[in-house]
């Protein structure tokens, strides 16, 4: 019979190919079998495969497995396990060794998630860190928590316990989830800083011991005569409240004392040296009652102190201790190392750590601030352990940095296991405070104590500048780690942490959901001590720098310290004015000691646990220096200073400069000044280095000046350089010197004076050129050729031109220049500035050394004066300046007959001067009418006259508020009136025009967005109440703009398409215009390009354009001396008036039209009826273009006429309101008396003179501070405070029921914690409390009630301890707190800070104050402890809500001297050390700040390396290159894996190969090269193929050099190895992998290291699914198996699995005890029988009859067969008699027929039986209907199990019911194997059990059932309907 023969040998299936074309060797499925893989050598034979076993009994049947891993380093796994009530880290040792690595029976540590596989883990040593993608990235020491005792489970009783944490090998305590994150949290606060200074300055009223209290006090002991050198001397210190220092003296000290009225300062200028006897006895009653007395030994009297006094002593110690940092501004801060070896991120630095001594500068002693040196020799850090340290951190690392230097420093470290003191971890800092009653403190038994700190330990001191190791620079750059928040992947490859598709940042959002702003406010107060501003500056005091700006950011921090950026608030910068005083008072800033006050407003995002403020504050260095010596040049009068050579580098020229402290007062100068630098010189300049002697002084009166000068062209004039001198009448004049002594090498200089009412006035010091040359035939003369001409400023020398001005005596005196001593100028540089009130004032020693003074200019201002206010109601026009508040006599319609001067004609005659040419220019006193305003030039970089109109505040809609006109001098009252900030007088920034209906103002387009269009303060009086302003005016200013010429028939103004006016802006000349209001419209670009305007005009043009509103382009110098004389501080007198000098007090500088304006300008009558003139550019424009742009005619004309107009120079005049210190008007002559439209009077513009060679050195020198440099446009803020609590956590203590009524519901989480500390980042233990005492209320607890009596003392109530949001306040408490004080207030409608409202009741606020001076507060929300006996409160619950309340910083970045000096500067020398801004910077985002997924990124750690014990892979420093995109067109990163020197990068949609501290350089034919570079990441390539992982990284299995995993998007599974990607499920199962991986809820893959196989689990939920195995060997997909794991793992080259979190290993025959036989196809206690289905295709094309099937192999499937029930016949077969397992045919099939084979027959060594046709399938007719035996019908019954759930467990269950139904059939006859004789037998365990059962007609059937490990989920409840009689675990489900 012919054969058809398959053999197995290709080993896979296929599913793909058509069943004909089946390549021999492959089949088309297969069930748990094996296929050239046999374990013996039968390859291509199909065998079973071997079951699995549980490997442990620990965990239970409800726990799932979410994560594994191998660490085959070590033969262990490592599997993760959660349940409902557990969640676990479980150890399986290859030797059969189950531990417990970490249990979390809180479910707040591990935070395992059921439905979440976790698919990044890795160890590396023995850490093991994982990632969820839902919680924080964690890590364990696995080491560490094998420390906890092992749980033996197996002995009844015990039970698992929650894991504690062990640290040096001791447990502290329970594990939580802050033990085991990767981001490790750093130090919150800076360390308390405690030191003692060198030269203790303390300031104490001494007096005689034995004088009565507030008597007068005598130190001389009596006997009215000062002390000896040797004596004693028992001094009294009374309690006066102005001086808080205790005596801080010891015995033995050396202290010297000056009194404080004493010029200088200590040590320099003590009178007394004193030894310290016996110090600080105080005394409550008595004579000394309030006094401490002490005795002490006179070693040195230095000064007659009168003996009968009582004085205030400065007092310092004397030392030889050698300072610590003595020129370094130092901080210091702490960073944690925990005990896996991780660094935390470094605490809050300290505020700079420097202690002042005296101010100090003294020009040629020591030029240098003596002040500003360290003065401290003990420095002891404390509190550096706070309660809030993590209990895993093993040690604390001292750090310090200079402010010089960007390294970070580590001093020292302190650990738990320390020795004892000085530097100790346990240190407890205890505080010593005063035990008394509020109501008995001068009671003789007050008593100290000391109390606990609160738990606060760590101290270390410092005594020596020797510094350890210096940190790595990066970690300066590492504020916090970025370690992110969530991540998918992770990796650790090049020693570094990795993770991918993460997600970092927050959003801001509150309790509520809503979205969160940040609302600040930020303002600055003296620097004192609760409401007490009082501040002694014996030595520099911290402050902030005054004329800055400071800028408030606020930056929130999530509990692991992740901070955000920057965030400001609108109110979030201030500017430190120069007068604090806003009255007429002077508060000078620089003289203060200053805080900044700060509060954070409004909702705050729920997730942030801290919040900290940073300070943003740009302005560059600057400096001080300190004045020599004061020098007037005699040429022209400036003045040169002198300053120490060392200080040279400090200014150049160009530079500002502000005198800060005055000359030989230590007062700050109370003006605002800014003096510019000159000129520079190394050398004296020749204008200073000369004595001048005077060789005689000539001339007075008419005669003696014609004496004098006999020649007429000898004398004294203006430009004049040749004066001729009578040698007789100079040698006859007083001090004439005969110059014929002299010769030519001498040098000469001469100046002239006039002489009124006793004052003098100094012209130039002119020196000679050349020097008594006698003219050619002319004797007796001296005559001196000057070296320049006499200037315009000194032309008073003559009356009237060609007269000598006698009647004010001018005199000459001549000198002789000598060089002076060198002595003076050596060690000196020279700097030059301009001589002004200011500098003589402030800078000149002494005022005798100045004389009269020195012309400078000379005005001669006419006064111009049109009608005021007079209207023409009739005509409904105006006859005058309307809206004036002042009247006067019209000057100027007698000019052109007019009552206001508003046309071109009229200002031509009016700007005559006194002269016959109109248009001239000239000053004047401004009382005349103006048609428009013009923005600055620098508004726009040029003077663009379309931004110009009304000016002025009056609304010309609103009757009388139109304002036309200047009113010359006025009398303004700040607060009130037209010129008052509220006054239609008052200018504003940008001009308003007319709009196009003519019913209101509008501005330019370009400025009505502007935050600039408010008014200016041009009257605001510097004086309150008054203030005298004078309009100072000049006009004609610069030439005329437009000559009238627009080319040959007017072709320039009508060319082109006028309807866009492109003719028009050809036009203009030199007149700019981006624009021209339309009638009708609002403004059009129609004018000149105004973009183009500089190229399209001449340079001529463009320098006309510039200056046509510049005096000094049309007046000369002399213009030009007159408007920078017109300055602030300068001053003047009026000609005929020598007794009043007028200072200037402020100058605003107006731009106005006469009479042509180019906008239309509106007016209104006395009605306010509101018309426009007709004179306007704009009008004339509209006509000609409602015309249609003639181009010719009257429109045209007039238009071109009216452009002509315009720029013209009359049309244009330029006002200096100058500010006046008195009324010019009312003084002793007044200014208009004598002016008018033809005659002025001359003002005189002078400076001081100082008399050549009267210059000494001055005692208390004059400091200069230089102008700060330019802004550093950083956007960076730094870090100022300590991390301050968003809110307390609550407290579930006594008292505290019904707290979620008394606060808003969920604005405080729910959060209840005893143990929380965060009260301590609000008011650290032992700070100071004081309670607010505004309105007098009781409870204050200020320092006037509680230390009256002891102002030397530290009495003051301090926190004692922290509960929540419960506070303990010190012994005795708060005081005088009766019943119904306002603390006693009801739980009720309370204020909970997240409004900025004010309160609904009036709860007082604690103000908690730190030892540098800053503060915090909290509200009380209720009193929860009161001492009953005195009704003290001593225990209150605040508000839990931290923010809106004020916070006081301690950060500072000078200090001042209460002199104007602030320094910020070692020594305030040349590049010194400085006090920087901080040392932590963050900055502002630009985009949003929101929680981001940055799917397509990657970011990594810093180093691990066990061998030198760095272990930084918590640290994520962001300021370093450790993040890498890949493409995000590859889709989101999935998985990473480490593979030799790559790592692979596993999207969505793309697999890539990342270099890994290499790079690849591609050479010019595409090949690569691989280079060595820093990048840890460095370029990406991607694989071959579209594939990537989709969005199921489960699926990746790897194993050396190979990877698996599945790509569900596109239904394929891949292989990636060496030779790139493969699609491996290409090999046969295409088809198949395309429609079942699309409907996997978890595709999960795994590597079976003993088989060789990936194995991939489709798991579609509910544990169903299909698990499939891919062979290297066979190159394809052998079987499927029945098993479906939770998580599958290879180790030791084992296969193991979990299932309901239980740990399976595979491929066993045995159980675990060795004899037990395992069923093959047995997995987790379930039986699957193995199957394969080949397929026969021989020549498919012919048609085949099949009759027998047979193979070769293992013993087949035999059936026991029974007789038969109806024939009660046999078959007679021998083979049958019993069962037997083994193969069987469940259905063959053809494309004809199907047919059955349940068993073969054994013949010859084959097993071969014929094929019989299915039941009720067989076409009897066919011809191959044949076979052998009986005919079997159907079972009417079936046998349901119940399997056991574990291998001992008897709990197995089997029932007989009616087939096909769940129906107990009942009633028959039973005889079961085990003796149960009813339907049901119950109590079975594991194997075979068989029955015999007889119907009720007596048929017999029998049974053979196998009972094994299976669990069965569903219901198992018999009475419910879904009742499932096969579960074995409820699942809930069941339904009744």
């Amino acid at each position: 019979m012919p054969e058809i023969k398959n053999v197995f040998r290709s080993g896979i299936m296929n599913k793909d190919d058509d069943e004909r074309i089946i390549p021999n060797g492959q089949y088309r499925d297969a069930m748990n079998v094996e296929v050239a893989t046999s374990e013996g050598s039968d390859v291509g034979t199909v065998q079973n495969i071997l079951g699995n076993v549980r490997v442990e009994d620990v965990i239970g049947n409800e726990f799932k497995c979410v994560g594994a891993i191998a660490d085959e380093k070590n033969n262990v796994l490592y599997w993760f396990v959660t349940s409902k009530n557990l969640d676990a880290i479980i150890e399986y040792h290859d030797d059969g060794t189950v531990t417990y690595i970490l249990i979390d029976l809180k479910g707040d540590v591990l935070k395992f998630d059921k439905s979440n596989i976790i698919t990044g883990i890795n160890i590396i040593d023995n850490l093991l860190f994982w990632t969820d993608n839902i919680n924080e990235p964690k890590k364990i020491n696995i080491d560490t928590f094998k420390l906890n005792p092992i749980v033996d489970l197996t002995i009844f009783g015990n039970v698992l316990t929650h894991s504690n944490m062990y640290v040096n090998g001791g447990s502290v305590g329970p594990v939580t989830e802050d033990h085991i994150t990767v981001i490790r949290k750093r130090p919150n606060k800076a360390p308390k800083i405690k030191f003692e200074d060198t030269v203790v300055q303390r300031q104490y009223d001494f007096g005689n011991a034995l004088t009565p209290f507030g008597g007068p006090i005598d130190i001389s002991n009596g006997t009215g005569l000062l002390p000896l050198v040797g004596d004693p001397l028992v001094l009294g210190h009374t309690s006066n409240i102005n001086y808080f220092h205790p005596f801080e003296y010891g015995v033995d000290d050396i202290i010297l004392l000056s009194r404080d009225t004493a010029i200088g300062n200590l040590p320099q200028n003590y009178e007394l040296k004193l030894r310290v006897v016996s110090p600080n006895s105080f005394y409550n009653s008595g004579i000394n009652e309030g006094r401490f007395i002490s005795g002490f030994e006179i070693l040195e009297i230095n000064s007659a102190i009168p003996v009968n006094q009582s004085f205030v002593y400065n007092a310092q110690k004397l030392t030889e201790d050698k300072p610590l940092f003595e020129t370094e501004f130092v901080r210091f801060a702490t960073r944690y190392k925990y005990a896996d070896g991780e660094y935390s991120a470094f605490s809050p630095f300290t505020q700079p750590v420097f202690l002042t001594g005296s101010y100090g500068f003294h020009p040629t002693k020591h030029p240098h601030n003596l002040g500003m040196e360290n003065k401290i020799v003990n420095l002891k850090l404390q509190d550096l352990i706070p309660l809030d340290t993590p209990t895993d951190v093993v040690q604390l690392d001292i750090l310090f940095k200079k402010e010089s230097s960007t390294t970070v420093y580590s001093i020292d470290s302190i650990k738990p296991t320390d020795p004892g003191s000085p530097n100790n971890w346990n240190t407890s800092m205890d505080t010593t405070i005063l035990s008394t009653s509020w109501t008995n403190y001068n009671d003789d038994n007050n008593t100290f104590h000391t109390t606990s700190n609160g738990g606060y330990t760590g101290e270390y001191f410092i005594t020596t500048e020797n510094i350890y190791a210096a940190l790595p620079a990066n970690q300066t750059l590492r504020p916090w780690d970025n370690v992110p928040r969530k991540a998918l992947a992770q990796e650790i490859t090049a020693n570094r942490l990795i993770y991918g598709n993460y997600i970092q940042n927050y959003d801001l959002i509150d309790y509520l959901g809503d979205s969160c702003y940040v609302d600040t406010t930020l303002d600055y107060e003296v620097r004192g001590f609760q409401e007490n501003n009082v501040v002694d500056f014996l030595t520099g005091k911290k402050s902030i720098k005054s004329d800055r700006t400071y800028y408030l950011g606020v930056v929130y921090g999530d509990e692991y310290g992740r901070e955000t950026p920057v965030f400001t608030g609108k109110d979030s910068s201030i500017n430190i004015p120069f007068d604090l005083d806003s009255g007429p008072g002077f508060d000078g800033a620089g003289s203060n000691s200053l805080r900044l006050k700060v509060r954070l407003k409004g909702p705050q995002p729920e997730w942030a646990h801290y919040y900290k403020y940073f300070i943003k504050q740009t302005t560059g260095e600057y400096y001080n220096l300190v004045v020599d010596r004061v020098y007037k040049s005699v040429q022209d009068q400036s003045l040169w200073l002198s300053l120490p050579s060392s200080d040279v580098n400090k200014l150049k020229e160009e530079d500002y400069f502000t005198i800060k402290k005055q000359v030989n007062v230590e007062t700050q100068v109370p003006e605002e000044n800014k003096i510019k630098v000159i000129d520079i010189k190394n050398e004296a300049p020749d204008s200073i280095k000369f004595d001048y002697t005077t060789l005689g002084t000539g001339g007075g009166g008419e005669d003696d000046l014609a004496a004098l000068f006999p020649d007429s062209n000898g004398k004294p004039a203006e430009d004049v350089v040749r004066i001729a001198i009578d040698k007789e009448t100079w040698i006859e004049t007083e001090f004439g010197a005969n110059l014929d002594n002299y010769t030519r090498s001498d040098r000469f200089a001469m100046q002239f004076f006039i002489t009124k009412n006793g004052n003098k006035t100094f012209s130039e010091m002119y020196f000679v050129s050349t020097a008594y040359e006698e003219d050619a035939g002319v004797s007796g003369r001296y005559v001196f050729i000057l070296s320049k001409k006499i200037t315009a400023a000194d032309s008073w020398v003559e009356s009237s031109p060609g007269i000598l001005n006698a009647t004010d005596r001018l005199s000459v005196e001549l000198f002789v220049l000598e060089e002076k001593n060198a002595i003076e100028f050596e060690g000196r540089f020279f700097v030059k500035i301009a001589s002004n009130p200011i500098t003589q004032t402030y800078l000149i020693p002494s005022a005798n050394n100045i004389a009269d003074n020195v012309l400078t200019a000379r005005a001669y201002p006419y006064w111009l004066a049109d009608t005021p206010q007079t209207h023409d109601v009739t005509s409904g026009g105006l006859s005058g300046m309307f809206n004036t508040i002042s009247t006067w006599a019209n000057n100027t319609n007698a000019l052109h007959g007019s009552p206001t001067t508003n046309e071109e004609s009229e200002w031509a005659k009016v700007l005559k001067f006194d002269t016959d040419a109109e248009s001239s220019s000239g000053w004047f006193i401004d009382n005349l009418a103006f048609v428009s305003a013009q923005l600055p030039f620098e508004a726009k970089n040029m003077w663009d006259v379309a931004f110009s109109g009304n000016m002025t505040k009056g609304d010309p809609l609103t009757a009388g508020e139109h304002v036309y006109g200047l009113e010359g001098i006025v009398e303004v009252n700040s607060a009130t009136g037209a010129y008052s900030p509220t006054g239609s007088k008052t200018w504003r920034k940008k001009p308003k025009i007319l709009n196009s209906t003519k019913t209101a103002y509008m501005l330019h387009p370009d400025d009505q967005a502007a935050s600039t269009t408010g008014f200016t303060n041009t009257y605001e009086s510097t004086s309150p109440p008054m203030g005298f302003f004078m309009h100072f005016s000049f006009s004609s200013c610069g030439v005329d703009l437009h000559d009238g010429d627009f080319g040959s028939d007017d072709s320039l103004l009508t060319d082109g398409n006028n309807s866009d006016g492109s003719g028009f802006k050809k036009s203009l000349q030199w007149i700019a215009s981006s624009s021209i209001h339309h009638d009708g419209d609002s403004l059009n670009s129609i004018g000149h390009n105004f973009a183009n305007f500089n190229a399209n005009v001449t340079a001529v043009g463009l320098e006309a354009h510039d200056a046509q509103f510049d005096p000094a382009y049309t007046g000369g110098p002399s213009a030009s001396s007159i408007v920078n004389s017109l300055t602030t501080g300068n001053q003047f007198k009026i000609e005929g008036d020598d007794t009043e000098v007028y200072t200037i007090q402020g100058v605003d500088v107006k731009y106005l039209y006469n009479h042509t304006p180019w906008n239309p300008m509106p007016v209104s009558n006395a009605q306010g009826n509101l018309f426009e003139p007709n004179n306007s550019v704009s009008k004339f424009f509209d006509a000609w273009r409602d015309a249609t742009y003639p181009d010719s005619g009257t429109e045209l004309e007039n238009l071109k006429q009216k452009i002509v107009d315009f720029g013209k120079a009359n049309n244009r005049r330029v006002v200096y309101v100058v500010q006046l210190d008195k009324d010019p008007r009312v003084g002793n002559y007044n200014i208009l008396d004598t002016a008018d439209v033809d005659s002025f009077n001359a003002i005189n513009f002078i400076d001081t003179y100082i008399q050549p060679g009267l210059n000494t050195l001055p005692t208390s020198p004059a400091i200069l501070e230089t102008e700060a440099k330019e802004d550093q446009d950083l956007n960076i803020y730094f870090e100022v405070t300590d991390a301050l609590p968003r809110i307390l956590d609550l407290t579930d203590g006594t008292g505290a029921t019904g707290l979620t009524s008394d606060y808003p519901i969920g604005a405080f989480g729910s959060k209840v914690d005893a143990e929380s500390v965060k009260g301590h980042l609000l008011a650290p233990v032992g700070s100071r409390v004081t309670v607010n005492n505004a309105s007098g209320d009781p409870g204050e607890a200020d320092y006037s009630l509680q230390n009256a009596a002891f102002p030397d003392q530290d009495f003051y109530l301090r926190v004692a301890a922290w509960d929540g949001n419960i506070l303990t306040l010190e012994s005795p408490g708060l005081e005088a707190f009766a019943a119904g004080t306002p603390y006693a207030l009801p739980q009720s409608n309370v204020y909970y800070g997240e409004s900025t409202s004010s309160p609904v009741n009036p709860h007082k606020t604690l103000t908690f104050w730190r030892e540098d001076g800053s503060y915090t507060k909290g509200a009380i929300f209720s009193v929860r402890e009161v001492d009953a006996s005195n009704n003290y409160v001593t225990k209150v619950e605040l508000f839990p809500l931290c923010h809106n309340r004020d916070t006081g910083l301690g950060y500072y970045n000078c200090f001042s001297f209460g002199n104007g000096v602030e320094s910020n500067r070692i020594r305030d020398d040349f590049n010194a050390s400085t006090i920087r801004n901080g040392v932590k910077a963050s900055t502002t985002l630009e985009e949003p700040y929101a929680e981001e997924r940055r799917k397509y990124g990657l970011i990594y750690s810093g180093l691990y390396n066990s061998t030198s014990g760095v272990n930084n892979l918590n640290q994520f420093i962001q300021a370093e290159k450790i993040t890498k995109d890949v493409n995000p067109i590859y889709g989101s990163i999935q998985k990473l894996y480490a593979r030799d020197k790559d790592l692979v990068t596993l999207c969505e949609d793309k697999i890539l190969k990342i270099f890994v501290d290499r790079d690849v350089l591609y050479n010019a034919d595409g090949k690569q090269q691989l280079l060595a570079t820093n990048n840890v990441l460095g370029s990406i390539q991607p694989f071959s193929g579209n594939y990537g992982i989709s969005k199921n990284p489960e699926s990746f299995a790897a194993e050396s050099f190979r990877s698996y995993f599945t790509d569900k998007q596109r239904g394929a599974v891949l292989r990636l190895s060496m030779d790139g990607l493969t699609a491996i499920s290409d090999a046969g199962m295409h088809d198949f992998f395309r429609d079942n991986l699309k409907d996997g809820e978890l595709l999960y893959g795994s590597y079976d290291a003993y088989k060789k196989n990936y194995n991939l689990t489709i798991n579609y939920g509910d544990n169903t699914g299909k698990t499939i195995s891919f062979s290297e060997k066979s190159k394809g997909w052998t079987s499927l198996k029945s098993f479906i794991p939770e998580f599958a793992i290879s180790s030791v080259n084992q296969y193991y699995t979990m299932n309901f979190g239980q740990l399976w290993k595979h491929h066993q025959e045995f159980e675990l005890d060795g004899t037990t036989v395992v069923d093959r196809n047995t997995f987790y206690g379930v039986f699957e029988d193995s199957s394969i289905t080949p397929v026969l295709n021989t020549q498919p094309e012919v048609v085949k009859n099949f009759n027998t099937l047979n193979y070769e192999g293992s013993q087949s499937k035999v059936d026991m067969f029974t007789i038969d029930p109806v024939t009660g016949l046999t078959d007679g077969q021998y083979y049958n008699l019993e069962l037997k397992k083994g193969w069987y045919v469940e259905d063959i099939r053809t494309d004809k027929q199907e047919g059955v084979l349940n068993e073969f027959i054994e013949k010859e060594g084959k097993w071969f039986n014929y094929i019989k046709g299915k039941t009720g399938e067989i076409d009897t007719a066919a011809f191959n209907f044949q076979g052998l035996g009986i005919v079997a019908n159907d079972l009417p019954f079936e046998i349901q199990l119940r399997q056991t759930d574990t291998p001992s467990a008897t709990n197995g269950a089997a029932r007989v019911v009616y087939a096909g139904t769940n129906t107990e059939a009942t009633g028959l006859t039973y005889i079961w194997s085990n003796g149960g004789t009813s339907s049901e037998v119950t109590g079975l365990s594991t194997g075979a059990i068989s029955l015999i059962l007889t119907d009720n007609a007596g048929i017999v059937y029998n049974f053979t059932v196998y009972i094994t490990i299976s669990i069965v989920n569903g219901c198992t409840d018999p009475t419910a309907t879904n009742y499932n009689y096969s579960a074995n675990l409820d699942d809930g489900t069941c339904t009744i």
